[in-house]
């Protein structure tokens, strides 16, 4: 725009992720209890 003291000097298109895991179960809470039981197998720091 006129006046704007913003300058576009390129835009991309990200890359889309791979790879993930869709946790879908019939309640929250068992989403919830298949999400725990994943992380808590995971070695994580």
């Amino acid at each position: 725009m006129k006046g704007s003291p913003t300058h576009v000097k390129r835009t991309f298109v990200p890359q889309k992720k791979t790879g993930g895991i869709k946790i879908k179960e019939e309640t929250g809470e068992a989403s919830a209890q298949k999400l725990f039981a994943l992380l808590s197998g995971a070695n994580i720091i």
